[in-house]
This record gives structure tokens, C-alpha cells and sequence, in this order.
């Protein structure tokens, strides 16, 4: 009746395996297994990412997971002969698709063992007990067993009609088939046994879900920075390159997340408005066709960055978001720099978290004119540094610093804020800055308590969009260089210093400097050089083997052990375009013609390297990777 495979598609066929497995009707069992292998290999994508939410991700695997639990201890009946193959004994969890969901629905976790409220997602998502049992039993490792323990020591409700078709019943109880006997419930509840074992969160990148991930502190349970640039599907909103931000337990920067069956106010959540983007012209962002990439995704010490560009706007090239985060504990800094050419009328928009916020540096005066359905709205010109705090008891403010602009109008209204049924008609303040020139830099930085002192932007190129950002802190001046998508060098007095740099971003600091895809950083208190900018190769062969995975490819075994702990990016002649990007795990050497293996995942950590590149020809595929050099060395 329903061909399609969704998140409703998917249970009724896992039940009609079910079904034919207790009545031994091998032609219902094939029937349920049918729509398990086409929600695996055609609803969710190769890296095991979500093509929708995560909220819809965890519908569809409750639906689907029973039918690979069944299969385990399933034959078909003595004489039966159907195509394509006997069923006996069949074990789905070894499929490397399947591995990768439980993979991704693992990995895409906050610290608070919730999920990010991106796209249709609601309040709160998180992964059930059932699913946490069913993954450590399935792919048993000690980060799967600690994750498993962490979350049964979370108190979950999942009364109701709608949860119990969401997750299914009786969760805790059904959780127990799962263990082995010495792994009850009670035992990994005890606070003694799990006080120095808590789930690690990796920065991360999965090569088709384009979600960047960026973690902080330690076992990256502080902080939470996500840019999204995935491709567009259903119960997704119009929100390429948002950013959304999690630190210390408090969504700072966050989607209003997902009004369920509420038509008349879905569009208002769904909505460009509703995030933290450049809203070009006043219109909407494109959602069919719209395709992100990833140009810069690094990690070095104190330092993180991830670089993503969009054409959701026709007449926005680039359209392009740059965020750093720089230092580590209360010291933690989101630099974000968003780049937007092409187009009249450019509005950089953010809502803050809750409605305590206020305006420091500049004053703020009535405005009468529309803006979007705004009400309340305040105005003031952006040619002073200001700031927008939101308090909240107990806790440091959270601050968005925004250095002075000449041309730049900042206004500040109510707009929607609703995030769940029974809170009608609310409202949070929007922050929109205005620019009416056809090109634009945005600098922001994000920060709790007063550990900011000062952002400016001391050096822009209005051609090239090179730009110099310097944050005063209580540590010191941070100097922050990040180049434009064709910049070939940046060249700029700062307070009449010379500092120079070929590479994509450079960053000089109390606790030293950091170069990343460039050759050389250059000012008064010394100097970085790196005798390459990136490295890069052809890929001779891939694979995907049950404990491990990646590519081969040819090179010097000094410069190639370099990647290891970083990203590489992939294309191929097919979609030259579009990029994928993997964290080497590992460099080996293969006897075979001198070529190295890098390792893209080892068991569970990582990702299988690119599956349409395992099934085509390689002549032209290539990887390419931004060198980083770093030093202790800092600015006088």
C-alpha cells in the first residue's frame, strides 16, 4: 500500500519479518527484509548519517532494528530454495552500512547524552536505553559499554502514545535482554564504578551528512560547536551553514527545533530567520538542490577550524562560514567570520537562548519601520564595539562581541520563539545586522563570562575578504588571520607590526602560534615556515574490511605520517565539486609497489572510506590534506 520506505514504511516491514519468521513464511521474512535492506542502504546515508533529523534517524532504527536481531536466529525451513540465497543464520550487524548508523547515532550525541536540536528534531532527542543496549551488545567496545552505562544512569519519561511508537515500550526492562548476567542495570548505576568513566566526544566530520563537529575540554564533553551544510531532504529547514553552539550543559546557539503536527506555526521554526545565518535579500534560503562544501576542517593545539560554503543564494557567491575555536577551559573562544558577496541586502541574524538579554556598548533607539514581523524593534549603527549578553543564574553570561563597522546597522525586536506545544506565542530576541553593500565580512565572537575583553578587525581586504581579527583577553591579544576563498597571501600592518602569511588561517596567541595550509606566518616575534603548504595524492585502491578501512595511495613516508590525527579531503573526476572529507587513523606501508595505506577507520572509530569510490574507477580520484605547523613562540 506504501512503497516508500520512512520511518512508518520501515517498523510495518520489520514487523511483517516478524511475523513470517513466528509463522515460518519465508516470503514474508524476504518481504520485511527487503524493506530493511532498502532503509539502510537507500534511506540513510553511506557514512550512516541521517538524511532528515536525528529525531527521524532514531524512529526509523527502532523500527528497523528488530528485523536484524531476528535474522540472527533465523532459518529458512528445510527445502526451501528462494533467490537469491538461503537465509540461515544471517547477520545484518556486519554489514558496514548498518555498522555506520549505530556509528553516527552514537557519535552525533552532546555530552548531555541529548541530541542537537538540528532540523526536525524535538525537545529532547536523545538515544534510548534500548538502542544503547542493542549497540554494546552488537559492536561490544569499552566506549559502547561506557556510553550504554552513561545513559542508564539519565531518567528518561517515555510515557505517552507518541513516545511509545517513537522508541517502543518498556525500554529499561527490554534493555535487560541485551546483557550478559553480570551487567545488570543496578550494577552500572553505581556511582562508585562510573565516576572515571565517561563517554569521549570526537570532533568529527562524516563525509555525506556535511555536519561539522567541533569538541572542546576534556574527552570533548565541554563544548559543543556545529556547522551544518547538509544536503537538502525532508524535515529539514532552511538553515545551510547554521551554527549551533553547546557549552557546559546550556544550548547557547540552538535551532528552535521541531513544532510536531502544529501546520500553522512549522513554517515559523522551518524557517531562514529562525537561524543563526546571513539572510540574503530578505528571501529564503533555496532547499531543493542546495549543496554545501567543506573547505578547511583542522585540528591543531588550542585551535580548531571548519570552513563551509553553500549556494542556497543565486546570487550570493561565496556565501561562505568560517568558525575557530581558540583556547581551551573558561579561556574558550568561537570566532565565526561569514563571508557573503553578490545580492542588496545582507542581514546576519541570531536569537539568543532565552529572553535575558541586554545591549552594552552602544545605545539602542526606537525604529519604526518593518522588518520582517520583528515587534519591538530597536536600532543603533555598528561604528562602536558592542555587545549582547544573556544572563542566567548560577552561570556565566553568554556574550556575542561584535567590533565596530562602518556602514553596519544593528537592530534588535521579538520575533518567534516557540520550541515546544505548550509554550504559544512566545518570543526571544533576534539580532539582525544589516549591510547594504554587495559585499560583506562578518566577524562575531562567542564567549561565557568576561574573559573577552576586546574584538576588533584591524585588517580587511574588500577584494580578496583577507581578514585580521584581534580579541583582547584576560590571557592576552589573540591575533587571528583568516584568508579569503582566492586570497593568495595577506600582507598587513597591525598597529604599524608587519605580520605576513600565505596560509588559510594563521593564529598568533599568548600560547603560541599555529599556521594551517601555508608555507610561511611571519611578525615581529618570529616566524613559522613549513616547507608545504598541503599534501596531496592520488588514490590508487580502496577498502572496507570488518575491522578496518581506507585508501591506498603513493608518497614519502615522512610527510605522509603527518596526517595522522588530521582530516583529508577527497574528490573524484565524477563530482569534482563536491567534497569528503576523513580523519586518518593510521599510515602503513604495503609491500605492494611501495604504497601506503591510510587508515580511515579502525573498528569503530572513524569512517569507511567512500563507497561510491570502492565501486568505481579510481583514475583521477585524489585526496588532499592542509599541513599545520605550531609553536610555542608568541607575540611580545
Amino acid at each position: 500500500a506504501d512503497p516508500p520506505i520512512n520511518n512508518k514504511t520501515g517498523m510495518n516491514r520489520s514487523a511483517v519479518a516478524l511475523i513470517g519468521v513466528v509463522c515460518g513464511d519465508p516470503l514474508l521474512v524476504r518481504f520485511g527484509l527487503d524493506g530493511f535492506v532498502r532503509a539502510v542502504r537507500d534511506w540513510w546515508l553511506p557514512d550512516g548519517g541521517t538524511p532528515e533529523s536525528l529525531g527521524y534517524a532514531s524512529m526509523m532504527l527502532h523500527g528497523i532494528w528488530r528485523t536484524a536481531e531476528t535474522l540472527r536466529h533465523y532459518a529458512d525451513p528445510e527445502g526451501v530454495d528462494l533467490p537469491p540465497m538461503r537465509l540461515d543464520h544471517l547477520d545484518l550487524y556486519q554489514w558496514p552500512r548498518y555498522r555506520a548508523i549505530w556509528q553516527n547515532m552514537a557519535s552525533s550525541l552532546l555530552p548531555s547524552l541529548d541530541y542537537p536540536l538540528l532540523a526536525d528534531n524535538r525537545l529532547p532527542c536523545h538515544l534510548s536505553p534500548m538502542l544503547a543496549a542493542v549497540l554494546a551488545h552488537a559492536y561490544p567496545s569499552d566506549p559502547h559499554t561506557t556510553l550504554r552505562n552513561a545513559i542508564d544512569q539519565v531518567p528518561r519519561c517515555y510515557a505517552g502514545r507518541i513516545s511509545q511508537f517513537w522508541y517502543g515500550a518498556h525500554l529499561e526492562g527490554a534493555a535487560l535482554f541485551y546483557r550478559r548476567p553480570d551487567e545488570s542495570t543496578a550494577d552500572s548505576q553505581t556511582p562508585e564504578s562510573q565516576s572515571d568513566k565517561l563517554p569521549t566526544f570526537a570532533t568529527d566530520l562524516a563525509p555525506y551528512l556535511n555536519i561539522g563537529t567541533l569538541r572542546t575540554g576534556a574527552k570533548g564533553r565541554q563544548g559543543t560547536v556545529i556547522l551544518s551544510a547538509a544536503d537538502w531532504k525532508g524535515h529539514h529547514h532552511s538553515d545551510h551553514l547554521n551554527l549551533y553552539y553547546w557549552r557546559n550543559g546550556r544550548e547557547l546557539l540552538t535551532d528552535l527545533g521541531y513544532l510536531w503536527d502544529m501546520q500553522d506555526l512549522n513554517p515559523k521554526v522551518k524557517r531562514t530567520l529562525a537561524h543563526h545565518v546571513v539572510v540574503v535579500d530578505e528571501s529564503e534560503q533555496r532547499s531543493q538542490g542546495r549543496q554545501g562544501n567543506f573547505h578547511l576542517f583542522a585540528q591543531a593545539p588550542a585551535l580548531q577550524v571548519m570552513e563551509a560554503s553553500s549556494n542556497v543564494y543565486a546570487q550570493a557567491t561565496p556565501y561562505r562560514r568560517t568558525v575557530v575555536v581558540v583556547g581551551e577551559g573558561d579561556a574558550e573562544i568561537v570566532v565565526d567570520i561569514f563571508r557573503v558577496v553578490g545580492g542588496a541586502i545582507h542581514d546576519w541574524v541570531l536569537h539568543g537562548p532565552h529572553k535575558n538579554c541586554t545591549i552594552e556598548g552602544t545605545t539602542l533607539a526606537p525604529y519604526d519601520a518593518p522588518l520582517y514581523d520583528l515587534t519591538t524593534i530597536q536600532w543603533a549603527s555598528s561604528t562602536v564595539e558592542w555587545v549582547a549578553s544573556w544572563d542566567e543564574a548560577g552561570s556565566p553570561a553568554f556574550r556575542v562581541h561584535v567590533p565596530a563597522c562602518a556602514g553596519e546597522d544593528v537592530f534588535v525586536g521579538q520575533g518567534f520563539g516557540q520550541r515546544a506545544a505548550r509554550d504559544y506565542g512566545a518570543t526571544v530576541p533576534y539580532l539582525v545586522r544589516r549591510r547594504t553593500n554587495v559585499s560583506s565580512v562578518f566577524v562575531t565572537a562567542y564567549a561565557l563570562g568576561n574573559n573577552v575583553q576586546q574584538v576588533s578587525v584591524p585588517y580587511l581586504d574588500e577584494e580578496t575578504l583577507d581578514v585580521v581579527v584581534q580579541i583582547g583577553t584576560a590571557q592576552g591579544v589573540h591575533y587571528l588571520v583568516s584568508s579569503g576563498p582566492n586570497a593568495s597571501g595577506i600582507s598587513a600592518r597591525i598597529d604599524g607590526r608587519l605580520l605576513a602569511t600565505d596560509g588559510r588561517l594563521a593564529m598568533i596567541g599568548p600560547a603560541g602560534a599555529t599556521l594551517i595550509g601555508g608555507t610561511y606566518l611571519h611578525w615581529p616575534a618570529g616566524q613559522l615556515t613549513q616547507p608545504l603548504a598541503s599534501l596531496s595524492g592520488t588514490i590508487s585502491e580502496t577498502f572496507v574490511q570488518p575491522g578496518c578501512s581506507g585508501l591506498l595511495t603513493t608518497g614519502d613516508p615522512v610527510l605522509l605520517s603527518a596526517l595522522v590525527g588530521q582530516w583529508i579531503c577527497v574528490t573524484t573526476p565524477a563530482a569534482p565539486e563536491r567534497t569528503r572529507w576523513y580523519s586518518v587513523l593510521a599510515v602503513e606501508k604495503q609491500e605492494i609497489a611501495g604504497r601506503f595505506v591510510l587508515i580511515t577507520r579502525r573498528q569503530h572509530e572513524g569512517y569507511d572510506v567512500d563507497m561510491d569510490l570502492s565501486l568505481e574507477s579510481h583514475a583521477g580520484a585524489s585526496w588532499r590534506a592542509h599541513l599545520i605547523c605550531s609553536s610555542q613562540q608568541t607575540l611580545e
